[in-house]
């Protein structure tokens, strides 16, 4: 699939990865896990949470036009999806390796990121999602 089957957007407050790539990894992993597709939004990978962009963006030097833009940049070639974590029939999630951010988030001042995309319509933010859910 083309690296441009996927955009990186400002949406709801956070910076995301959205597009059929990202929707293509979400679909076939809950295909052949047999999870109902039952997310009422796109399939998604958070970049930069709502907490950190508030966070970013009460230093004036950073504006969020510039993180948007800067963020649009990062390379999408390699994109990893490990497996299923969590549980089929509560939360789970999409294991996701994508270094490229983690090294656009350094220049920001922002920690190490595990990256994840949630299948299920529930989302608990205080579970591990790293290659240790798996």
């Amino acid at each position: 699939m083309a690296e441009n089957d996927i955009v990186i957007k400002h949406s709801r407050g956070y910076i995301g990865v959205f597009g059929p790539r990202i929707d293509d990894i979400a679909n076939g992993v809950a295909s052949a896990a047999d999870i109902p597709n039952a997310l009422s939004c796109p399939y998604h990978i958070t970049l930069i949470t709502k907490d950190e962009l508030r966070q970013l963006t009460a230093d004036l030097s950073n504006k969020i036009d510039d993180l948007y833009e800067n963020a649009t940049t990062i390379d999408t070639k390699h994109i990893y999806s490990l497996g299923l974590g969590g549980d089929p029939k509560g939360v789970c999630w999409i294991v996701i390796i994508w270094n490229a951010v983690n090294i656009f988030r350094r220049k920001y001042g922002l920690s190490f990121k595990q990256f994840h995309i949630t299948l299920s319509n529930n989302d608990d933010h205080s579970l591990d999602k790293s290659l240790y859910s798996l």
